[in-house]
């Protein structure tokens, strides 16, 4: 604020007189430069008696208040005390009264008083305080009489007693209080004609009559007038402008007058009364109001635009800033000047207690301030002989009990060590002379004393155990060292002491119970804000959840390790181990923690965030194996000692993600195969094994195990403690793995096996059928994808094994068993025979696979099948109904029904025990597709059925017909009961390939597999190897079809290149009387009774062993030797195949019109061409070639022994055929050359032809009936 030119300018405030504690003067420091300035200070401390100005003592009066409602921030213990002291006001007043003890006062040194007086005056402590005063009024009184700090009124006592004559004061100023005035801001100003306001305020302070404008009172010189800068252009004017202004009579006005700068307009006058701000400044320390703009009373008629309000704030200012206020008149000569100030002290009441008290912190100041730079740890007295004796002095003169004198001594001593302002020594040697003293006298504190001593104590021990409660946070690594042996010292003598534990009966009988207690609840919250600080932010996300709870165990753990490497020593009077305890309370908060969260684990979410989940388990499972290795008894995770289980918690988690995670398992497969270009790694391409020996493979295959052994690290790493659980878990992963791996087996058969878009192999239905097809084919070279592709399957069942060793899946399983024998109750004795007749029996799920058949009976014109397959239950076949009394009998009835197709509208046949009784058409379970013109198709059909108790299955093969009835191409039976070998092999619920040999020829490959309950990880793992070893079969068949189908090609060719050709005929009249003759040469010249020679043979191969031999090279870099070699031997097996069946018609079946004997050119070439091929596949037993004892199977023999016995008589091959019987080795090579004689009727006679057919016959019955029986 500015003041204007022709009005009083601001006062300038006069600095502050107080000295900061560094420049408080040494005890020495010499008395004159205390009565030097002796007469300001004086003068400044006195002011007139009360009662001198009537009117001013009746606009200042306070209301009286009772005594409890006077204590503001006064402690429980003091207020008591007061209470006390009011009840007997002689008390007081007797002290105050007490005559001075000279002989006290002569051994207190002056130049400690005038360095005492310098410390009070530099005490920035605010007193007094209603809390000061015994008596209701004592603070009203106080105020209108002395008005000053309680430490300027004990220094002027102590000068006036032991330093300054008495002829020596001076007189001062009239100043009441300093103040602090803010003008803030203006609301709702009044404008003219819609003009916003230039306003601005200006102040006057002083004696201001009600009637005259700001500035323009006649008596100006009364007052003091100030202004502010102009607010411009608005109504809500904000000035935020402060003055320091001084309060000198009570009768004074402060006045804020509003106008606009434009003419000084007046916009309205603010009044208030200095009585009432410092009614209110007093009290309150602030009064802050919005107060009325009113118009002034003469010049109501003229003040039209006089309205709103203006907001003032007033402070009383800090009193150490500005020069100090007179208290009470000088006493005159003569008078004692000592006696007039415990006068006032008398007449305020005010509580000679806090005065002591003020007096001991000042000369405890003083004391340790002269010790500066001499005190350490090791200082246990603080307050010298000159401080003693002047305390001394003054407790006799106010009768301060020694009681009263230690506990305040105490008190004090307590504020300055919670501040480290003092030695822990002098602290502990204060308590040690309190403890000491009430252990001698238990009577040794007055009902006065009782109430302060409990409530220091109460603090301490408060203080104490705040820090006990959090030792952690204030003395981090047991740091300063001793300081919590200290704070345990100090709680455990507080309470040993006798007074404090008669009269708190609710502390523990011993201080480890109580500190049991304490930490108990410190390591509860503590655990809280742990807990807070490891907490999501979002607490809906499990995943944020779980790794939270992952942070919590770790910090939790953290510090229990900080207990045991730093906290053990301090609490080992106490505790054995704080650890333990600390363990114990945090595993009891973390298991409620945790048991609020188990719903939450059995989500679907859960399971997405499965790797967080998991490493919450290990933390767990660490956090167990830690805390009993710290102590023997306490308790654990694992439910060892019937509390919480940690693994019975996590359980139905981890079923719950193992039962999700073949969800997993066709994303895997596809990622794997999307990003698989099918190029070896790891592979020495000239061996197709890498150098460690490791089968060569691409990385689809890798990219898959290493996703499923990602997963299995989660399972092995939890180290269940129950075995048959853990069993559990292993088998449902291993059905994972199972589900995994013949997923990955259906994606990479897709364009080698099943659905290739080859043209050739789609005419025939399939790979089985492109392998047998008689259609001229280009030659398909071995593609390097589809031997990677086999390489891949060779290196899963590699890693498979590997699994089912780190699994230890032997174990696994016998812990399962072992299981459920002793969970196994025992059967209920059959009670009737129907009954036992189904204990014969086998039923249930049933899968069944119906991959291909060969040499089937030709059916049609042309020698060929339209062959589809039908399984049928026999005939009569009865369906069980369910017992109405017995819910665990067979309940397969309505399955079976809906499997076999019964219907309601169907009304099934039944019988009188109302079973279903299934005949015709209602026994077939399972009808393949048609596959057309060939005795070799391959379906390959899937079928999942429910057998209803059978011990038989039919299968039939069956030739598709247009216009006529179906022909049956073959039948079989298969015995399947409970006591079968067939049932002794499915019976371990694998899928197996059974070879079904077909009457009157052929075999058809199917796969069963009979679905059951008794799963184990056993269980699993062969399946798995079983379905991953028919894949690489069937890519063996696969990759052996590729090269069959161009050897048939070029051997059939050569073969029929070399038949005869027909000769000339020779008129048109025996065209018609005979059949076609054919001539003596081949269509090249050749007689057709000339032998081949080797030359011309291996000439005729040539393209033959050049395709071969660079397929073979595909093999040899591709495969590894063992698949290699495979896939040699099943192509020379299909080669050795197609020239069987080129050279000699089937048993059974019609013969092609067009198939003609053949000549001896055509055998020899034939015998070249299994020559040819036995020396190119054995390759003089190197590199790939394969051992003689390999090539030469019983195949090879048939077949060379049939090239052999070609044109040998039909006489001799019927005596060498029954030769054969007899040695019991049928060679049905034989009897199929021996049907194709029969079928030429230009072979032999008609007579002869008729007996020999009839011997074929009979040797066709006997076959079948020796085929039957075994």
């Amino acid at each position: 604020m500015t003041g204007s030119s022709d009005r009083t300018s601001p006062p300038t405030p006069r600095a502050g007189s107080t000295a900061p504690p560094s420049e408080i003067p040494s005890r020495q420091a010499s008395s004159d430069a205390l009565v030097s300035d002796d007469r300001q200070i004086l003068g400044d401390r006195i002011r007139n008696r009360v009662g001198t100005d009537a009117a001013a003592n009746e606009a200042t009066a306070i209301p009286r208040k009772t005594l409890p409602e006077a204590s503001s921030g006064l402690s429980k213990g003091r207020a008591i005390e007061r209470e006390l002291l009011a009840a007997n006001p002689t008390l007081d007043i007797e002290a105050a009264l007490l005559p001075v003890d000279d002989g006290a006062d002569r051994r207190v040194v002056p130049e400690y008083v005038v360095a005492l007086c310098q410390v009070l005056k530099a005490d920035k402590e605010k007193t007094p305080t209603a809390d000061d005063f015994l008596s209701e009024d004592g603070m009203t009184l106080w105020k209108r009489s002395v008005n000053g700090r309680l430490q300027q009124v004990l220094s002027d006592l102590l000068k006036y007693r032991y330093v300054i004559p008495q002829d020596r004061a001076g007189t001062g100023d009239s100043t009441i209080a300093g103040l602090q005035l803010k003008v803030l801001e203006a609301r709702g100003l009044v404008s003219k004609e819609g003009r916003s306001r230039d306003a601005y305020c200006m102040i006057e302070l002083g004696s201001v009559p009600d009637d005259e404008m700001a500035g323009r009172s006649s008596s100006s010189e009364s007052h003091e007038v100030f202004m502010t800068e102009p607010c411009l252009g608005t109504n809500h004017p904000k000035w935020n402008q402060h003055l320091a202004i001084e309060a000198k009579n009570l009768t004074d006005r402060v006045v804020v007058t509003i106008l606009d700068k434009h003419k000084d307009t007046h916009l309205g006058t603010a009044r208030l009364a200095m009585s009432e701000i410092i009614a209110h400044t007093t009290r309150d320390g602030t009064l802050k109001r919005w107060c009325p703009l009113l118009p002034i009373p003469k010049r109501r008629d003229k003040d039209k635009y006089v309205g709103g309000e203006v907001l003032i704030e007033i402070a009383m200012a800090d009193q150490d800033k500005r020069a100090p206020k007179p208290a009470i008149k000088p006493p005159g000569r003569g008078e004692d000047p000592t006696n007039f100030l415990r006068g006032q002290i008398i007449q305020c009441r005010v509580n000679t207690r806090s005065l002591y008290r003020i007096l001991l912190r000042n000369v405890l100041t003083l004391d340790m301030t002269a010790k500066a730079g001499q005190i350490n740890e090791g200082t246990s007295d603080l307050i010298g002989p000159e401080g003693d004796a002047l305390l001394r002095s003054f407790a006799r003169q106010w009768s301060m009990s020694e009681a009263f004198r230690l506990i305040a001594y105490v008190e004090l001593l307590f504020i300055r060590y919670k501040s480290y302002q003092i030695p822990t020594t002098a602290f502990f040697n204060a308590m040690k002379m309190l403890y000491d003293r009430d252990k001698a006298n238990p009577q040794w504190v007055s009902r006065l004393e009782l109430a302060i001593l409990l409530e220091l104590l109460d603090e301490m021990y408060n203080y104490y155990v705040q820090q006990i409660t959090k030792y952690k946070e204030f003395y981090p690594k047991n740091q300063p060292k001793n300081a919590l042996d200290a704070t345990l010292v100090g709680i455990r003598m507080i309470h040993r002491t006798g007074t404090y534990r008669a009269n708190r009966p609710a502390l523990a009988p011993s201080l480890s119970s109580e500190l049991r207690r304490i930490l108990h609840e410190a390591s509860v919250a503590r655990y809280i804000k742990l807990q807070e600080l490891s907490a999501p932010l979002d607490e809906s996300d499990i995943e944020g959840v779980m790794q939270g709870l992952a942070k919590l165990a770790d910090l939790l753990s953290e510090d229990i390790d900080v207990d045991e490497k730093y906290f053990k020593r301090s609490f080992a009077n106490e505790f054995k181990n704080i650890a333990k305890l600390t363990a114990e309370t945090y595993l009891q908060q973390f298991v409620k923690t945790l048991q609020t969260l188990t719903e939450m684990l059995s989500t679907r979410e859960a399971v997405e965030c499965s790797t967080a989940v998991f490493v919450l388990f290990r933390k767990l499972r660490a956090m167990d194996e830690r805390y009993s290795k710290l102590a023997s008894n306490v308790k654990r995770l694992n439910g060892s000692d019937g509390g919480f289980n940690v693994e019975a918690w996590f359980a139905p988690f981890v079923s719950f993600w193992l039962e999700h995670l073949s969800d997993k398992t066709l994303e895997w497969v596809q990622n794997a195969i999307k990003a698989d270009n099918y190029e070896p790694i790891n592979a020495d391409e000239s061996l197709g094994m890498s150098s460690e020996g490791s089968v060569s493979h691409s990385s689809s295959i890798a990219d898959l195990f290493a996703a499923v052994y990602q997963e299995l690290e989660f399972i092995t790493e939890l180290k269940w403690s129950d075995k048959v659980q853990s069993a559990s878990f292993f088998q449902a992963f291993s059905k994972t793995v199972y589900t995994a791996l013949d997923q990955y087996c259906q994606a990479i058969v897709v364009g080698e096996l099943a659905g290739s878009s080859d043209p050739a192999q789609a005419a025939a239905g399939s790979w089985t059928s492109y392998l047998r097809t008689t259609a001229a084919v280009a030659p398909q070279d071995i593609g390097r994808v589809s031997c990677v592709k086999l390489c891949n399957i060779q290196y899963a069942l590699k890693r498979l094994d590997d699994m089912a060793r780190l699994m230890n899946v032997a174990s696994l399983t016998s812990a399962v068993r072992n299981h459920r024998a002793t969970m196994m109750l025992t059967r209920r004795p059959v009670k009737d025979t129907r009954k036992r007749v189904l204990e014969d029996t086998v039923k249930g799920m049933f899968r069944v696979q119906i991959i291909y058949a060969e040499n089937l009976k030709p059916c049609t014109k042309n020698g060929q099948c339209n062959g589809y397959v039908v399984i049928r239950v026999p005939e009569g076949t009865v369906v069980p109904r369910v017992p109405d009394d017995d819910p665990s009998a067979l309940g397969l009835a309505a399955g079976i029904s809906s499997s076999l197709g019964l219907g309601a509208a169907k009304a099934p046949k039944t019988n009188e025990d109302g079973d279903v009784v299934l005949t015709g058409p209602s026994c077939e379970i399972v009808r393949s597709r048609t596959v057309n013109d060939t005795v070799n198709p391959t379906w390959e059909d899937q079928f999942t059925v429910l057998l209803p108790p059978v011990s038989q299955l039919e299968v039939q093969i069956w030739s598709r017909n247009v216009i006529t009835a179906d022909d049956l191409a073959g039948h079989a039976v298969l015995e399947v009961g409970r006591y079968s070998d067939l049932h002794r092999r499915l019976a371990d619920h694998q899928t197996h390939d059974v070879y079904v040999e077909m009457e009157p020829q052929g075999r058809v490959l199917l796969r069963l597999t009979l679905e059951g309950d008794d799963e184990d990880v056993d269980f699993w793992f062969r399946r798995t190897k079983e379905r991953l070893g028919r894949t690489r079969d069937d890519f063996v068949r696969a990759l052996t079809g590729r090269i069959s189908p161009y050897i048939r090609e070029v051997v059939t060719k050569l073969i029929m290149a070399e038949a005869a050709v027909p000769a000339p005929s020779r008129g048109f009249f025996s065209s018609l009387t005979t059949g076609t003759q054919y001539s003596n040469e081949t269509a090249g010249g050749v007689a057709v009774d000339k032998p081949f020679t080797g030359d011309e043979a291996d000439s005729a191969l040539a393209p033959l062993t050049e395709y071969l031999d660079k397929n073979l090279e595909t093999l040899c870099i591709s495969l590894s030797t063992l698949m290699a070699q495979e896939v040699i031997k099943r192509t020379w097996d299909e080669a050795l195949n197609m020239i069987e069946s080129t050279v000699v018609i089937p048993l059974y079946g019609q013969i092609e019109s067009s198939r003609r004997v053949m000549n001896p050119r055509q055998i020899s070439l034939a015998q070249w061409a299994v020559q040819i091929l036995y020396d190119f596949f054995h390759a003089d037993g190197a590199g790939l070639g394969l051992a003689k004892k390999v090539l030469e199977t019983r195949r090879y023999i048939q077949v060379s022994s049939l090239l052999a016995s070609y044109g040998t008589e039909t006489s001799r091959l019927r005596r060498e055929y029954e030769l054969a019987l007899l040695g019991s080795r049928e060679k049905e090579y034989l009897l199929r050359l021996i049907r194709f004689r029969i079928e030429r009727p230009d072979e032999m006679p008609a007579a002869v032809r008729d007996e020999l057919r009839q011997w074929f016959e009979a040797q066709l019955v006997r076959r079948k009936q020796s085929r039957s029986k075994s």
